[in-house]
């Protein structure tokens, strides 16, 4: 159960999963974009790149990362792993947001 305003990341998921970003097999989930402001732009994610993993926890689609996000709060600090568009490997530490009315 969760109470309260769900955690916001601020990124623009690609249906598609993986798209061939330096991520092997079929892990991850590509970036169509990232929302200005956004937690994720602050910690420096872009279009393209390839989540892996957030909060500890191994991301292998875009429902995924939703899945994991929606079990935090605003002001909540998790850790978000990425592949860049060059296959380069980065992790940072985000503070979500508070994210849009659905």
């Amino acid at each position: 159960m969760h109470i309260g305003a769900t955690g916001f990341l601020g990124v623009e998921l690609s249906s598609q999963g993986s798209s061939g970003s330096g991520v092997q097999g079929n892990s991850g989930a590509a970036l169509q974009g990232v929302l200005p402001g956004s937690p994720a732009a602050e910690a420096g994610l872009a279009e393209g790149d390839v989540i892996t993993s957030v909060a500890g926890h191994t991301v292998s689609s875009p429902s995924g990362i939703e899945s994991i996000v929606q079990q935090y709060h605003p002001g909540d600090k998790v850790s978000v792993g990425w592949t860049d568009e060059f296959g380069q490997a980065h992790t940072s530490t985000v503070t979500l947001a508070t994210g849009p009315a659905d």
